[in-house]
């Protein structure tokens, strides 16, 4: 196991809540699929597993699928934030 999967990088601003938090560790760690109202934090959580995971992965990729463009804008500016 790579050591660099120990630590898990989290944005300092916006600070997660307990739930984001909760979600994030389970998401890198099992399959997950995560349901949540509007503006309750599924991109941020989106963006912090995947910068996660690329980091530990270097030489994979991930694919972040959404059904619009605009969906798919707001994932690629959370995903530069991280």
């Amino acid at each position: 196991q790579n050591s660099s999967m120990e630590i898990l990088i989290t944005p300092l601003a916006p600070e997660l809540r307990k739930y984001q938090r909760d979600i994030i560790l389970t998401a890198v760690q099992h399959n997950t699929l995560v349901c949540l109202p509007t503006g309750l934090g599924k991109t941020i959580i989106a963006a912090v597993v995947m910068y996660n995971f690329l980091r530990w992965y270097p030489d994979k990729c991930v694919v972040f699928m959404a059904p619009t463009r605009p969906l798919v804008h707001q994932q690629w500016q959370a995903c530069t934030a991280v």
